[in-house]
C-alpha cells in the first residue's frame, strides 16, 4: 500500500525550516543564513524582518509564553535593535535560549527577554561595536557619532540587567557601568562561560538546570 503524502501545515518540519516558526509550540528560531558567497549573514534586515513577522503573529494569536531559540553570533546593530524592541514590547512573556556562541548583538537581544537561558556548552561574549567607513570628513564623523551612541545604549542595557545580580547588589549604577565599561575596553572581546554570564547578570540560568 502506498503511503499518502500529508499536507504541509504550519507545524511541519518543512515549515519550521523555511519560516523559522513553530506555531503550535509558540517557538521562533532566530539564526543567520548562508549568503550567496557562502558566508554567514549574521543578524541583518532579512533575519530581523522574518523575526518581527513571527513575533507579531504569535502575539496576535494568543497571549501565551513564546520561546526564542537564538543561534547567531552577532550582526547589524540597527537590525538587532529592531529584534530587541520586538521582544521587549511583546505582550506575551518571552524566553530566549542561547546556543553555541552568544556574542556581540546576540547578547543585546537576549537582554530583552523575560527569561534568559544559556545552553550548558555555550559561550557568551560582549564587546563594543566597531565600524568601517568611507567618505568625506563629515560622513565619517557622523558614523563615529552614531557608533558612540550605539555603544552608550549597549552599556545602559547591560548595566540595567547586571544591576539585578547578587554580585552587584552593593554597587551603584554608576559603579556597575564603570566596571562593565572597563572590562570591555581591557579585553576588547570579553568571553564568559554560561555560569560567569549568570553571575554577572547577563543571563538567568543554564537551560536544564533548576527546572529551566
Amino acid at each position: 500500500m502506498m503511503a499518502t503524502t500529508s499536507k504541509i501545515d504550519d507545524n511541519s518540519l518543512t515549515y519550521m525550516h523555511e519560516v523559522c516558526l513553530n506555531v503550535k509550540n509558540r517557538e521562533i528560531y532566530l539564526h543567520s543564513y548562508t549568503t550567496e558567497l557562502g558566508e554567514e549573514s549574521g543578524i541583518d534586515y532579512l533575519v530581523a524582518t522574518r523575526f518581527i513577522k513571527n513575533m507579531h503573529y504569535l502575539n496576535l494569536s494568543a497571549k501565551k509564553p513564546i520561546t526564542v531559540h537564538l543561534h547567531c553570533d552577532g550582526g547589524s546593530w540597527i537590525d538587532g535593535m529592531s529584534i530587541y524592541d520586538s521582544i521587549s514590547l511583546s505582550q506575551s512573556p518571552v524566553t530566549v535560549i542561547g546556543y553555541a556562541s552568544v556574542s556581540s548583538m546576540s547578547t543585546i537581544i537576549m537582554q530583552a527577554a523575560n527569561t534568559r537561558l544559556l545552553m550548558p556548552n555555550s559561550e557568551f561574549m560582549v564587546h563594543y561595536g566597531s565600524m568601517g567607513v568611507d567618505g568625506n570628513a563629515i560622513s565619517v564623523k557622523s558614523a563615529v557619532d552614531q557608533n558612540e551612541l550605539a555603544n552608550k545604549k549597549m552599556l545602559e542595557i547591560y548595566t540595567e540587567k547586571c544591576a539585578k545580580s547578587d554580585n552587584f547588589k552593593d554597587y551603584t549604577e554608576a559603579r556597575i557601568k564603570k566596571f562593565i565599561d572597563k572590562k570591555m575596553k581591557e579585553k576588547q572581546e570579553w568571553y564568559m562561560t554560561p555560569q560567569e554570564a549568570i553571575d554577572y547578570g547577563f543571563a538567568d540560568a543554564i537551560y536544564g538546570s533548576r527546572g529551566y
